[in-house]
């Protein structure tokens, strides 16, 4: 029998129940249950600050307190401590009952449950399976709800308007020589961008706006001239021009008065160096160039203004001056767009190179990317999943912390041995730099703004720096979904199956590189060979990385860019030759020995797992154990009659085989524990009845004296 709640658990209770009430009533009078979207974002942040400070602040604080106030504590007064009341307490009826409880608990429990090793293993086994499976599922979701699907369709579409002329009667597909970037400039840039028309044909009143009001342009756009200081040794080794001119290029060595006032007038003729952070950043390269530039070398810059008449007197001044010339290597030209309905930053570089020919080649980069997260606009469903992930991230970081808080005399080295707490680590360090990541970003973009709007003449924007911090971040998030997939692999490992892969892998290891060794020779051979063959006369094989990896495509069956006939430019024959070995030497026999190697190791690993588990038929599996420890009725009554069905089966097997003494004698040690158990319940009834009898006869004595 139960003793009932003291008054104090009741007081407690009726305090703690009014408390919750009042705060209720006085959160519903003076806030109400509907809210604006900006207070009620305001309420999610400060909620999530509050949680973040109780869980990783006055939880320890809390903690602290607590163990100074037991420390100081009598051991008398502890609740719980043992003493001579608690000793004689096992006698009472109320623990032989839980013994029996205990016993019969033990009774039911198949021979299999009883390993405590195993138990144990699957226990823990079961906890890290719900951390981290919950911990991937909701960062699938926050990836995949931080994603912008209108990226694609904003580049397929500035791409379309800058390289095809749509808007514009000249664009770069028409460009043929240095002197055309005047015109497609004029044409496809100024007009598009500075002052668009509407749908109705007429022009947008402010200025800046493209065509249709598609994005508005932020600052002003950039050109930036790299020129070569000497032609006379070649251009294999460019030797970039530094030094200050007057314009039309005329060589002055006077002092130059009121630059800053007549500015547009000198700037274009006077080598300039942008110093910052973006000169560290590897993203200012224009890879795969003619020469190999970066957009924040010494050069020569010019701005573009935001209304028409104003870029055509710029662009006047600079064509009649002769500012592009045989000397100019390359220009930059590199601006900013934005749309807001969209929430979409639109990055443009494009790069036009001179080539020692005349010609020019370019190459347009559009990176359409969201540098500004506007916490007022997230939805409901978007807020409670910033929750939920927050919140499990300080569950998974509290469990890090008490591996490590129990590792005992290891301390941090011992914690540090394991490779996957270090995985663990590196989990917790890579959200952690993902928020610094972003709020950086929002930091950077934020007062980009802040200087076009109190800037007093008009300035280059550049979000490249934002747009770096915006792709580390997605760099990271990468890294998350790789090493929680790989931490998952490793908690999977109970399963046969994941064993069995893993295994094989292991195993073919050496061959595998082996083979991929020989495989990487025979493709670089072939890069090299169909570069030097057919490099003048096919673009796939112009250079050498476009070789290899158009061999790579074509070998593996991606042929749409790479036809046979690109082989043949040297000679049928020698195009044949090529054709056959690319085939047969690589795609076919090659590819198919790794695949082959594969699939023995695989078989061989199978064989081992079999012969393994020939000895373990009776050993608990990590189903059984969750169906046994399941709280469901029905699931425990099915795992015992298929543990009592596998009892018989390895009794019949053992009885096929009577010179397996140890089975045996393992089926009656089983026996002799079933009959042990059952004495032992008998026992502990009995002696519960003598208890309850003797107590009722008692009773039965004191009401006869009373009356």
């Amino acid at each position: 029998m139960t003793n009932p709640p003291s008054k104090a658990i009741k007081y407690n209770f009726l305090l703690c129940t009014t408390v919750i009430i009042t705060s209720l009533v006085f959160l519903t009078y003076y806030s109400g249950f509907r809210h604006e979207s900006k207070k009620f974002a305001q309420i999610l942040v400060t909620i999530i600050v509050v949680l973040v400070l109780r869980y990783l602040l006055m939880d320890h604080i809390e903690g602290l307190f607590v163990a100074l106030y037991k420390s100081l504590q009598r051991q008398d007064d502890i609740k719980g401590w043992p003493n001579e009341a608690n000793k004689t307490a096992n006698n009472s009826l109320e623990y032989l009952k839980l013994r029996l409880v205990t016993a019969k608990a033990e009774f039911y429990l198949p021979q299999q449950h009883k390993n405590e090793a195993a138990n144990c293993e699957y226990l823990l086994l079961t906890k890290d399976l719900w951390l981290f499976g919950r911990y991937f599922f909701l960062l699938l979701l926050m990836i995949v709800y931080s994603r912008n699907s209108y990226g694609f369709f904003n580049t397929r579409l500035m791409r379309t308007v800058f390289v095809e002329n749509r808007l514009g009667p000249m664009g770069l597909l028409q460009m043929k020589t240095i002197e055309d970037v005047y015109a497609v400039i004029n044409w496809t840039m100024s007009g598009s961008l500075c002052q668009g028309v509407d749908y109705r044909g007429l022009p947008v009143p402010e200025y800046g706006w493209m065509d249709y009001e598609m994005a508005k342009l932020l600052g002003v756009v950039r050109l930036k001239q790299l020129r070569v200081q000497d032609k006379s040794h070649g251009m294999k080794q460019l030797q970039l021009d530094r030094q200050n001119y007057l314009p039309q290029w005329k060589v002055s060595k006077r002092r130059l008065y009121y630059v800053q006032k007549y500015w547009r007038t000198y700037y274009p003729w006077l080598c300039e160096t942008r110093k910052g952070v973006i000169n560290w950043l590897p993203i200012s390269i224009h890879k795969g160039s003619l020469y190999g530039f970066s957009a924040e070398q010494a050069g020569y810059e010019s701005f573009l203004a935001r209304d028409l008449k104003n870029n055509a007197k710029i662009l006047k001044y600079l064509q009649e001056n002769s500012w592009l010339d045989p000397y100019t290597v390359a220009v930059l030209i590199d601006f900013t767009l934005y749309n807001a309905d969209g929430n979409m930053f639109s990055l443009i570089s494009l790069l036009v190179e001179q080539t020692p020919f005349g010609g020019v080649i370019w190459q347009l980069e559009v990176q359409s990317v969201v540098l500004l997260t506007n916490l007022e606009q997230l939805s409901a469903g978007g807020w409670f999943l910033i929750v939920i992930y927050i919140l499990h991230l300080m569950e998974f970081s509290n469990s890090l912390f008490s591996k490590w808080w129990w590792m005992g005399e290891g301390g941090v080295v011992g914690f540090l041995k394991s490779p996957w707490n270090c995985v663990d680590l590196v989990l917790i360090l890579l959200n952690l730099t993902i928020a610094i990541l972003l709020i950086s970003r929002e930091s950077w973009v934020k007062h980009l703004l802040i200087t076009l709007a109190s800037a007093h003449k008009l300035e280059y924007l550049d979000f490249r720096t934002a747009n770096f911090f915006d792709y580390m971040a997605t760099i990271g998030m990468g890294f998350l979904v790789s090493l929680t997939t790989i931490r998952l692999w490793k908690i999977l490992q109970f399963a046969s199956v994941f064993r069995l892969f893993t295994t094989t892998l292991y195993s073919a290891a050496g061959s595998l590189i082996a083979t991929l060794i020989a495989i990487n020779i025979f493709l670089f051979a072939m890069g090299f060979a169909a570069q030097i063959v057919n490099g003048a006369q096919t673009e796939v094989f112009s250079r050498y990385l476009k070789s290899l990896t158009s061999i790579m495509s074509f070998s593996f069956g991606f042929n749409s860019h790479t036809r046979p006939e690109d082989l043949s430019h040297g000679g049928n024959a020698l195009g044949f030759m090529l054709y056959l070995v690319l085939m047969f030497g690589v795609a076919i026999f090659l590819i198919n020995m790794f695949i082959t190697l594969i699939c023995d190791h695989f078989a061989a690993a199978a064989a081992r797992r079999e012969r393994d588990n020939q000895g373990s038929e009776d050993r608990l599996s990590y189903w059984q154990f969750l169906k046994m420890e399941s709280p469901v009725k029905s699931f425990r009554q099915g795992f015992n009659e298929k543990l009592q069905h596998l009892e018989e089966k390895n009794e019949e097997k053992s009885s096929e085989r009577h010179e397996n003494l140890d089975v045996i004698y393992a089926a009656d040690m089983r026996r002799s524990e079933h009959i042990r158990n059952v004495a032992n319940i008998l026992k502990l009834q009995m002696e519960i009845l003598n208890r309850e009898l003797s107590a009722s006869y008692l009773a039965w004595e004191s009401d006869e004296e009373g009356m």
